[in-house]
C-alpha cells in the first residue's frame, strides 16, 4: 500500500480510537442527551482530526484567514441537502447563528418573495438576543435553507463579508429528479383517469396511460405538452409547480417571472448578475473537485468539506439522449445557468495550482475512509416523497465522529435549530423575576 495511504489510514484509526474512548461514556440514546454530548465533544473530534492529518495541509492557517460567514442558496434536487448538512456542520462548530423561518418545515422559506414580507419577524434571533428586539436581529454567521436569492434582502441581516453560495446541476438530471420528488407523473395519470386510463394527442387521436407505462413515456407526455400538467400542478394548490420548468432559475433568478425564463436575453442578463452576487458556486457533477476549490478560497480544513451523500434515489432511470436533450431544452434558462457556472468553476480549478490533482485524490482518499470506517451498508432511511431514497446509517454503536458524520438532514437541521432555541429559552428564565 502507498506509505500516504498507509499514513492517513493510521491517523484516522488514530483519530476514531480517541474517540471512542473519550467519548463512549457519554453517549446515551435520547435526543436530549445527543446534542449536549455532541456540543461538548465535536471540537476536541475536530481538533484530533486536524492534528491527525496535519501534513495534509495545502496551506499554513497564517497565510489565510478563515472565511466563517456563509450563505449557502440550497437550490432544489443539486445534491443540496448533503451540502446543507455541511454547513450546518460548519456553522456549528464556529458556533454560528443561523437564519431559519421558525414557523417553517426544516426552517425552510423555499418559494417566498422575502421583498414582500417582513421577513424579520419570521427570524429566528440570532444567539443572545431576545425574541421581538428585531433592531438586533443582525450580523448572522450561517444560512443554508431552502431561500429565493434575494441578495439585498439577505445582506440586510447578515455579518459584514458574508460569501454567497449555491449549487447548480445539468438540467438533464435535476429535473428528472424533480419529477420523482414532486410527482410530476400525478397529473398525467389524473388526467388520463378522467378520460377512461386515455392521453388525448393532437385532439383525436388516443393513447392509453396507466401505471404500466414506464417512466419515459410519462416524461415524454409531459414534455409534449407541460402547460397542461403545470396548470394541473397549480390547481392543487400547492408550490411544486415552480420546480416542474427553470426550478434553478426561479430559485436564483428573481428577477424573473415564469415567462421571462424563456427569454434568453433577459436570462442572460440576469446570470451576469449571479455571476457578480454569488462568491462561489457548487456543481454537481464535480463535486468533490468545487469543495476542494471552495476549501482553498474559504481557508477551510478537509474535515468541513467531509460529507456522507443525502437523500439518493435507490432506482435511476436511464433515459435515451435524445429525451435528455429535450429536457434540456425545455429548462433552456437552468441549462445556460448550468453552463456559465461549469465554465466557471473550471477557470477556478486552473487557477487552484498544481496540487490540485494531489489535493483531490487525498480527499477522495478521506471519503473513502469514512464510508468505511462509519456506513452500515445496505439500509433505506425511509421513503422518499414519492421515489424510495436511499441514506447509509450510522454503524450500531458507531463513535460521536461518526454519528456526526452520517447525521441525515433532520438530524442537522434540529441540531443547529435546538440549540438557537434553546438559546433563546436560556435568555427568556435568565430575564425571568424570582419569586424571593
Amino acid at each position: 500500500m502507498d506509505e500516504k495511504v498507509c499514513r492517513t489510514a493510521l491517523g484516522f484509526l488514530t483519530i476514531l480510537s480517541v474517540i471512542i474512548i473519550s467519548v463512549n461514556q457519554t453517549q446515551k440514546n435520547g435526543i436530549e442527551d445527543y446534542y449536549p454530548a455532541t456540543r461538548y465533544y465535536y471540537p476536541i473530534i475536530r481538533q484530533r482530526y486536524l492534528e491527525a492529518n496535519a501534513s495534509q495541509s495545502t496551506k499554513p492557517r497564517s497565510h489565510c484567514d478563515v472565511i466563517k460567514h456563509v450563505v449557502y442558496i440550497k437550490t432544489h434536487k443539486t445534491g443540496s441537502t448533503t451540502l446543507e448538512t455541511l454547513f450546518n456542520r460548519f456553522g456549528f462548530y464556529h458556533n454560528s447563528s443561523f437564519i431559519f423561518n421558525k414557523n417553517g418545515a426544516l426552517g425552510h422559506f423555499r418559494t417566498m418573495d422575502l421583498r414582500k414580507a417582513d421577513v424579520v419577524k419570521m427570524l429566528l434571533p440570532p444567539l443572545g438576543v431576545k425574541e421581538g428586539d428585531y433592531a438586533r436581529y443582525k450580523n448572522y454567521d450561517t444560512s443554508a435553507i431552502h431561500v429565493r436569492f434575494y441578495r439585498d434582502v439577505l445582506d440586510q441581516f447578515m455579518a459584514n463579508g458574508t460569501r454567497y453560495v449555491s449549487s447548480v446541476r445539468d438540467p438533464a438530471d435535476q429535473w428528472i429528479s424533480a419529477y420523482y420528488h414532486f410527482n410530476f407523473r400525478k397529473p398525467i395519470s389524473d388526467f388520463a383517469k378522467d378520460r377512461f386510463q386515455m392521453i388525448t394527442v393532437n385532439g383525436s387521436l388516443k393513447l392509453p396511460f396507466d401505471k404500466n407505462n414506464s417512466t419515459l413515456d410519462a416524461v415524454n407526455e409531459f414534455l409534449r405538452q407541460p402547460q397542461i400538467y403545470i396548470n394541473a400542478l397549480k390547481k392543487r394548490g400547492d408550490v411544486i409547480w415552480h420546480f416542474a420548468h427553470n426550478s434553478q432559475t426561479f430559485d436564483l433568478s428573481t428577477d424573473l417571472n415564469l415567462m421571462q425564463r424563456d427569454n434568453e436575453t433577459l436570462v442572460n442578463m440576469t446570470l451576469d448578475r449571479l455571476v457578480d452576487e454569488l462568491d462561489f458556486v457548487i456543481v454537481n457533477e464535480y463535486f468533490d473537485e468545487s469543495l476542494l476549490v471552495m476549501k482553498k478560497a474559504f481557508c477551510w480544513d478537509y474535515i468541513d468539506i467531509l460529507y456522507t451523500s443525502q437523500n439518493k434515489r435507490k432506482k435511476k432511470d436511464t433515459l435515451p439522449e435524445e429525451t435528455r436533450a429535450e429536457i434540456r431544452a425545455f429548462n433552456r434558462a437552468d441549462t445556460l445557468l448550468h453552463q456559465r457556472f461549469n465554465e466557471s468553476l473550471w477557470k477556478k480549478i486552473e487557477a487552484y495550482g498544481p496540487d490540485f490533482k494531489k489535493d483531490l485524490d487525498h480527499f477522495r482518499q478521506m471519503l473513502i475512509e469514512v464510508k468505511s470506517e462509519c456506513s452500515d451498508k445496505g439500509k433505506i432511511k425511509r421513503d422518499g416523497f414519492h421515489s424510495k431514497i436511499l441514506n447509509e446509517l450510522a454503524k450500531r454503536d458507531a463513535t460521536q465522529f461518526c454519528n456526526i458524520m452520517r447525521e441525515d438532514i433532520f438530524g442537522s437541521f434540529g441540531r443547529v435549530f435546538h440549540r438557537q432555541k434553546s438559546d433563546l429559552r436560556s435568555f427568556k428564565d435568565k430575564s425571568t423575576p424570582t419569586n424571593s
